[in-house]
């Protein structure tokens, strides 16, 4: 896991969603409650981490899938 002050800030114009596991680790099975937040300002439209949510935020069921991922390490969402 990356501490939080190690992220990189996100500018985009695609959605940000951020993921928040409330430090529970990911694994393949069961499902780990989380938070997730959406940003969506309208097409075209820049966004960053930091603007509020404003098209979904509430909590998900989330774990690792596939059977790739199990052999490949990948970024563990915080």
């Amino acid at each position: 896991m990356f501490p939080l002050g190690s992220l990189v800030q996100v500018d985009s114009n695609l959605p940000i969603l951020k993921i928040n596991t409330m430090d529970d680790t990911m694994v393949y099975e069961p499902k780990v409650t989380a938070t997730m937040q959406i940003v969506i300002n309208g097409l075209g439209k820049r966004k960053n981490e930091n603007e509020t949510p404003n098209e979904f935020i509430g909590l998900i069921g989330i774990e690792f899938r596939g059977l790739l991922a199990r052999f490949f390490l990948k970024t563990i969402w915080n």
